[in-house]
């Protein structure tokens, strides 16, 4: 990995495709608490205030042909 991924990976999450059984951060309790938490975060603002929000997020992706996640 190179030092911007490094530096960045900490802040990236992963954002599943919504055509991939979707399910809305908020109301998926099964998940650790650590996983997706900046998209369990907005959702749930979201969701409690009645809003749609957009978030420019880092998504982290598995990379199956390079040999290291991407």
């Amino acid at each position: 990995m190179g030092l911007v991924r490094e530096t960045m990976w900490p802040f990236g999450e992963f954002i599943p495709n919504v055509d991939e059984d979707f399910t809305n951060p908020c109301d998926d309790v099964t998940e650790d608490d650590n996983d997706k938490l900046i998209q369990r975060t907005l959702s749930c603002l979201a969701k409690d205030n009645q809003i749609y929000l957009a978030a420019n997020m880092l998504d982290v992706q598995p990379c199956n042909e390079c040999g290291e996640d991407r």
